[in-house]
């Protein structure tokens, strides 16, 4: 996947928190669905995905649940204060759907924003988004692209 091709993949209605690599769609009055990006999703190698229980409160930056990968276990951490309504129990049963459908069936939470919080003031529009790759994508896809072809070491070459 190259960073355009992740643009071009980004829904416009979603906000989006790069540092945590998750995005949240409101879906009401103070409810929001939020998933795992596709860039994490797609290198992420997810093997594993276990949420909180529904009705866990959660405090901005606290652990949502936890996500396991080939090679680490990581805490998944809410982009805003909020409660767990639901965990998404098809993802805890197959964690390729994360992969295949990031921004659809492969959501990961459903909550409710705590009534302090205000979501939208901590995480990034579509545009400010697609700003913020733009400034800081390559970075970040760098170590994605193929290492260059090393030569195997030879201790005679150069005698």
């Amino acid at each position: 996947m190259t960073l355009d091709q992740y643009m071009a993949g980004l829904p416009q209605d979603c906000f989006f928190e790069p540092n945590v690599d998750l995005w949240a769609r409101p879906e009401g009055e103070n409810q929001w669905t939020i998933g795992a990006n596709a860039f994490v999703t797609h290198y992420g190698r997810f093997v594993i995905f276990y949420p909180k229980p529904a009705g866990s409160e959660i405090d901005a930056r606290g652990s949502m649940g936890v996500m396991e990968t080939w090679k680490t276990a990581f805490g998944i951490e809410a982009p805003f204060a909020c409660t767990i309504l639901e965990g998404n129990e098809r993802v805890s049963q197959d964690v390729t759907l994360a992969k295949s459908s990031p921004y659809s069936d492969g959501w990961l939470f459903k909550v409710k924003s705590a009534a302090s919080a205000v979501p939208q003031a901590s995480l990034l529009s579509y545009e400010q988004y697609c700003d913020w790759l733009g400034r800081n994508g390559e970075r970040q896809f760098a170590h994605l692209l193929p290492a260059p072809q090393m030569t195997p070491y030879d201790p005679l070459v150069g005698m």
